[in-house]
């Protein structure tokens, strides 16, 4: 009589992180397709009564794309040598010049919701 009842399988825990991971991966869908939308219909901002989709400007970011050509000052060292981005970020916002070795992108946006 002391039957065993079957374990459930997948664990609550596991069916609820890969949910966790669906929607993640739904909500990043939803933004870049607002992105492209609202990028197609030259629109950047769309008001509603629940909330407001803003197509912003991202801030300019770097790609690293020869480490070797960037200046020491502008990178640190850990157990790897990295560069620091946001120093060389800085130095263009006040200078203007791009650092060796990297490109700068300011030409990226993403969705804001508000």
């Amino acid at each position: 009589m002391g039957r065993s009842l079957p374990r459930a399988s997948p664990s609550v825990g596991e069916r609820l992180g890969e949910r966790q991971g669906t929607l993640a991966r739904k909500v990043e869908w939803l933004r870049a397709y607002l992105a492209e939308a609202l990028r197609s219909t030259g629109t950047s901002k769309v008001k509603g009564q629940v909330l407001t989709v803003l197509l912003r400007q991202a801030p300019v970011s770097c790609e690293v794309v020869d480490a070797a050509a960037v200046p020491a000052e502008f990178k640190r060292e850990v157990v790897e040598v990295k560069v620091d981005r946001n120093a060389i970020i800085g130095q263009f916002k006040q200078t203007g010049e791009a650092v060796p070795g990297v490109q700068m992108v300011s030409d990226r946006q993403y969705v804001q919701i508000l």
